[in-house]
C-alpha cells in the first residue's frame, strides 16, 4: 500500500478509537436513519481505504519502450547492432516498471474494478 494511503489509514483507526463513545445518526441514501457512533463511521473510511489499497498494489504498472508502432522500427535502423528487447527491457525495469513488449503506439487500457 502507498505509504500515504498507510498514513491515512493509521489516523483513522485512532480517530476510530478515540471517537467510539461519541454517537451521531447515520444516514442511508442520504436519508437520516439509524444511529450509529463516529468512530464506527472512522473505522469504516478505514477499511474502505485500505481494501483500495491492497487493489492497487496488486496493479501492474507496464511500460514500454518499442518505438512508434512497437517493433523497434526507428531503433534498429540508427543502430542495428543494439539487442533492442533487451535495452527495452533493462531500461523499463531501471524505472521500477514492468515491460509490456507486446504494444502499438496507444497501450491497451487494462480496466480493472477498484
Amino acid at each position: 500500500m502507498f505509504p500515504a494511503m498507510i498514513d491515512i489509514c493509521t489516523a483513522l483507526c485512532s480517530l476510530a478509537t478515540q471517537n467510539s463513545g461519541y454517537p451521531m445518526l447515520a444516514r442511508t441514501h442520504g436519508q437520516p436513519a439509524s444511529p450509529t457512533t463516529v468512530g464506527k463511521e472512522m473505522a469504516n473510511f478505514a477499511a474502505r481505504l485500505s481494501d483500495i489499497g491492497k487493489s492497487f498494489s496488486e496493479v501492474k504498472i507496464l511500460g514500454k519502450f518499442a518505438g512508434a508502432v512497437g517493433n523497434y522500427n526507428a531503433d534498429v535502423v540508427a543502430y542495428p547492432e543494439v539487442d533492442w528487447p533487451k535495452v527495452a527491457e533493462e531500461f523499463v525495469r531501471s524505472l521500477g516498471l514492468q515491460l509490456n513488449p507486446y504494444v502499438t503506439q496507444v497501450t491497451y487500457i487494462f480496466c480493472f474494478d477498484i
